[in-house]
């Protein structure tokens, strides 16, 4: 009966959210953060960059494809670079 009773006394939706940030710059704060060699998970990362974490492990899995060396430790529940100092290869957004 809650949501009959948000209906009468005009419960307004909840504001849609943003739309999908640029996939390239997106994708260069991910590296950038990865590249300090601290170990992030995915809700952090999400939150730093303003996406869902959904939207980090895409974007992860996306980078290993096009050959970013992108580990995950199963201890921390966390991302980083395999090596941090290492020039990423480029790649195509």
């Amino acid at each position: 009966m809650k949501w009959l009773e948000k209906m009468i006394r005009g419960y307004a939706p909840q504001p849609t959210p943003p739309q999908s940030r640029n996939p390239f710059s997106r994708m260069h704060n991910l590296l950038a953060l990865l590249k300090t060699g601290e170990a992030f998970t995915a809700p952090k990362l999400a939150a730093l960059i303003k996406v869902s974490p959904k939207t980090i492990h895409r974007d992860i899995e996306y980078l290993r494809q096009q050959g970013v060396k992108i580990v995950f430790c199963h201890f921390k529940w966390s991302f980083r670079l395999e090596t941090p100092n290492a020039i990423p290869p480029q790649f195509s957004v």
